[in-house]
């Protein structure tokens, strides 16, 4: 009996694989809006304590991890012990700072359009910017800064820079008349993310202007058909 030949090659095909995700599909995956809240629900299902400031710390000086993962597991209410409680306007004590760190700055435009996501100086030829319409799952945490006006509904996430977070407000009308008094925050503000049909109304119009670039090949056959509640997802590809 004469021995068989294979063509290994011939075995590279049903082999072939990704190798990995992209992390782009890894934060869509991981950031995607649930369709309900279910998930907040079983949360405040769960066992509720109360937990001492001092308890924490505790368990942070001693190094307890599996009494630290141990409180994931229930709802804690922090209490602040009273002798970590300081009165600000108290005579007897004095506040100062060996070192200052600037960790957060939050720039909001004056005027509508996105200008002032160009750098205000002469030159800069290290400027770019990543355009990417899939951020719109993206939380807008400004920490203490304020925008100027309601963020509930009303923020998306464009691109980024090498150390900046690029944001296109929907800014009502009243913010850009002077008269009208300084907005203050309110501390039960709603979610600031798109909703689904506004997200994708935006989405095609940012496309539709992609689009009116000369030298580009970005198509887009009829904008005001598209789909605004049904699953749809951008080419990367494209973009």
């Amino acid at each position: 009996m004469s021995p068989q030949t294979h063509d290994i090659t011939t075995l590279a095909d049903p082999l072939v694989a990704v190798d990995s995700l992209t992390t782009q599909d890894a934060y869509t995956s991981i950031c995607r809006v649930p369709p309900n809240l279910h998930g907040r629900d079983l949360y405040t299902q769960l066992p509720e304590v109360r937990v001492r400031l001092s308890a924490l710390r505790q368990t942070f000086e001693q190094q307890k991890a599996s009494r630290a993962i141990a409180r994931l597991q229930q709802r804690s209410t922090l209490i602040i012990d009273e002798d970590y409680i300081i009165e600000t306007d108290d005579p007897d004590y004095c506040f100062s700072c060996k070192k200052s760190f600037l960790d957060f700055i939050l720039v909001v435009g004056a005027k509508k359009g996105l200008a002032m996501f160009i750098p205000h100086v002469v030159v800069d030829h290290t400027f770019s910017i990543d355009l990417n319409l899939r951020l719109h799952i993206k939380q807008f945490c400004a920490k203490h800064g304020t925008v100027g006006f309601d963020t509930t509904g009303a923020m998306w996430c464009v691109g980024q820079t090498r150390s900046e977070e690029l944001w296109i407000g929907m800014a009502p009308n009243t913010f850009f008349n002077s008269e009208v008094g300084t907005f203050i925050k309110a501390k039960d503000s709603g979610d600031p993310r798109l909703s689904t049909r506004h997200a994708r109304i935006m989405q095609t119009f940012i496309i539709w202007l992609l689009t009116k670039l000369p030298g580009r090949h970005y198509e887009l056959e009829d904008p005001y058909a598209t789909d605004l509640t049904g699953v749809w997802q951008i080419d990367s590809n494209a973009l």
